[in-house]
């Protein structure tokens, strides 16, 4: 796909089938930035055991795309829904100007609208994900690590289409984290049906965790994770097929890549043989960044292939060499790869089972990924890096939006009143306690080129930091002693640990973070006190805002810059009010008011 460089509602021209296409690089903008050009990829042909490997990334050269056709379909019919969701891929794929060999992700772009700038709310598997499920931010579900359950009160997007749509709902995979509190929102038995199952080693192997990059030649693919998955949800569609007629279905599917390790079959690791695989554009610590600001179970350890000798310590001033960076980000694209493929059989099955008319399709993760980014190399930043994710939706009822991207701010929490409003369910408003915090994003699909829907996106993480943070003096030693919790990294889990709050708004202009403290008793932030830390990064260039730069800025904190101390301050205002609006206890008090005014009421 070979999008025009406008910023807004663009439409999206198809090349060859499966073929990526790179935007020539503005060379000053690069060395500005310190970044390098990098080519499209361009797969070797062959594989030792001869498999054609341009098939492989062009495997629907010659067809049509039934997902991109503009039917007038018969509007009284339900439409079903496919969810699918997958686990730390930041937006490097081909529809965001990436060299990712992703053409299923292509296919369903085509005739959906691309956000690209699209934000999760906690960059950590498991509050992301109930986040995203349930409607609300983290201080409204009180999850800020891995807290066991949102209150079942809450509901979610699949209970809510169970029993105020009467859907039925299918789900496989890793759509919750502690997937077995919620199996009753399904009407299927679901697989795998505890989240312990992916850790027992039978599957994707964890005990080579620390040789990240796995490209492997003995297993066969169908022993992996998310082709199981993708075949779980393959029979899952087929049954459902057989009673769209009386009853409609919510079909979610959740993979694992690429989460670490990236362990994948040979061929998608060859698939870059002979690809000219981009290094990291920012490898250092950002300019001015406070200490609380790395992500604090970072590995000590850059993982290499398995078979290799080498080792490098994580260090956010630099020093990993081009080589080792390259390796994992060759790995990271391979298993990308490998889980577009699984995609593409979801949707190769939709068209065979002719569904694609009926069907609303979302393609959402829970958060990015740091691949040697300001020297991190796994998520829990608030960086552009782990905050924007891919977000793609197809409506069946916005033909016009097809092949479209939208660069309106748009935020995981959005998910769920979109596909209320997309499928005509009940509106939540009143049905709904505490009320969802997100925006419908239908303005958007109507249209992509100027619908908007909110200024500002937010994404926040609880930290511990024992030292070297707020008026802390920091002394000079392994980034990892910079900031570990009291009981050790293995301890982190432990919320009392957690000493401060950070709240980053991405704003169209800016990011601006801070630092809150953290009282875990009240589980509420003490803005009262000294913050550990402020950001400030500059967006107002616009390229840094285009889809394929979210990784090419926030290299310099000019939180201290003293010509933007009343755009800081303005900032400052703008993220206290969201943040003080959007909370459990807010809600608590907003309910309690109500309830008095109606005593109130009827004691007249």
């Amino acid at each position: 796909m070979d999008p025009t460089l406008s910023r807004t509602g663009t439409q999206a021209r198809e090349s060859s089938p499966g073929n990526i296409e790179q935007q020539p690089v503005d060379n000053s903008f690069a060395a500005t930035n310190g970044l390098k050009a990098h080519a499209p990829p361009v797969p070797s042909r062959k594989q030792e055991d001869g498999e054609d490997l341009l098939s492989l990334a062009n495997p629907y050269a010659g067809r049509d795309n039934p997902f991109a056709a503009r039917t007038d379909r018969d509007k009284t019919r339900k439409k079903n829904v496919l969810f699918i969701m997958t686990d730390d891929l930041r937006p490097s794929l081909s529809v965001y100007d990436k060299p990712v060999i992703s053409p299923g992700i292509e296919r369903l772009a085509k005739g959906g609208v691309v956000f690209e700038r699209n934000y999760n709310q906690d960059p950590i598997c498991n509050p992301s994900r109930d986040s995203m499920l349930s409607g609300r931010r983290p201080d409204t579900t009180q999850t800020w690590l891995f807290e066991s359950i949102v209150p079942h009160k809450y509901s979610n997007i699949f209970r809510y289409f169970k029993e105020e749509g009467g859907y039925k709902v299918l789900g496989t995979g890793k759509l919750w984290h502690w997937t077995s509190t919620y199996l009753d929102d399904f009407h299927n038995d679901y697989f795998p049906p505890n989240s312990d199952d992916w850790n027992s080693g039978t599957d994707e192997n964890y005990s080579m965790m620390n040789a990240s990059v796995q490209p492997d030649k003995n297993w066969p693919e169908e022993r992996y994770w998310d082709f199981r998955i993708a075949s779980e949800g393959i029979s899952l569609m087929q049954g459902a097929a057989d009673t769209i007629d009386t009853q409609p279905f919510f079909l979610g599917v959740g993979f694992h890549q690429p989460h670490r390790p990236w362990h994948m079959p040979q061929k998608y690791w060859d698939l870059y043989d002979k690809v000219p695989v981009p290094v990291t554009p920012h490898s250092t610590w950002p300019v001015d960044a406070p200490v609380v600001a790395t992500g604090d179970i970072n590995p000590a350890e850059i993982g290499m292939l398995p078979d290799s000798s080498k080792r490098y310590l994580a260090n956010p001033d630099g020093g990993i060499p081009e080589d080792a960076i390259r390796e994992n980000v060759r790995g990271y694209h391979a298993s990308i790869s490998f889980l577009d493929h699984q995609i593409q059989r979801l949707l190769d099955e939709m068209e065979r089972l002719k569904l694609v008319e009926d069907t609303i399709i979302v393609f959402c993760v829970d958060h990015g990924m740091n691949i040697g980014d300001h020297g991190m190399w796994d998520k829990r930043t608030l960086f552009e890096t782990n905050a924007r994710v891919p977000l793609i939706i197809r409506d069946p009822d916005f033909p016009e939006s097809f092949g479209t991207n939208a660069s309106a701010l748009a935020e995981n929490v959005d998910i769920f009143p979109t596909l209320i409003e997309m499928a005509g369910l009940p509106d939540p408003a009143g049905r709904l306690f505490p009320p969802l915090e997100g925006k419908s994003l239908v303005p958007i699909l109507a249209d992509p080129a100027m619908g908007s829907v909110k200024d500002f996106a937010m994404t926040q993480i609880a930290r511990c930091c024992s030292s070297g943070c707020g008026s802390e003096k920091v002394e000079k030693v392994n980034y990892l002693k910079w900031e570990v919790c009291k009981g050790g990294n293995w301890e982190w889990n432990e919320l009392n640990e957690r000493v401060y709050m950070g709240y980053s708004m991405r704003t169209d202009e800016w990011r601006y973070t801070v630092w809150v403290p953290f009282d875990a008793p009240s589980r509420a932030p003490q803005w009262g006190q000294p913050l550990g830390g402020e950001e400030l990064y500059d967006h107002r260039d616009p390229r840094c805002n285009e889809k394929g730069n979210f990784d090419m800025c926030e290299t310099r904190n000019v939180a201290k810059d003293a010509s933007l101390k009343k755009i800081k301050a303005e900032l400052f205002m703008k993220l206290r009010s969201i943040v003080d609006e959007n909370n459990l206890k807010h809600w608590k008090d907003e309910w309690e008011k109500e309830e008095g005014l109606r005593k109130t009421k009827n004691e007249k």
